[in-house]
């Protein structure tokens, strides 16, 4: 009886099926949504300016759409708006792990507190 000759693990490849260049963070990003359409914009000062020109209802009808409840107080609807505003670009950020803390930067003191646990 033949015997099969045993690969190494090397030699095996496998398939992630995976894109390498692009790191999404949700499904809606997959499909290939920005996420620039909803609010039209990822400046918070361009943002801020759109809600400053709004008038009250302007600015109940934009919270209807935006699905928060609109409610009469001004300045806690621009608040409100402006946080969902920045969790909707929070979602769409890339978070960046490459960054590496150099020795120059940390202070001697530190440095030894941790050169303790060696």
């Amino acid at each position: 009886m033949a015997r099969k000759k045993k690969q190494n693990l090397e030699e095996l490849n496998q398939t992630h099926a995976k894109v390498e260049e692009k790191q999404y963070q949700t499904l809606d990003q997959i499909w290939g949504d920005d996420g620039a359409h909803r609010y039209g914009t990822f400046s918070e000062d361009e943002y801020m300016n759109q809600l400053n020109a709004m008038t009250r209802s302007d600015l109940q009808n934009h919270a209807v759409k935006m699905n928060l409840i609109p409610i009469d107080n001004m300045r806690m609807l621009r608040e409100r708006l402006l946080n969902e505003f920045r969790r909707h670009n929070n979602s769409y950020l890339k978070v960046s792990t490459t960054k590496k803390v150099q020795d120059d930067n940390i202070p001697d003191v530190a440095k030894k507190i941790l050169s303790e646990g060696r």
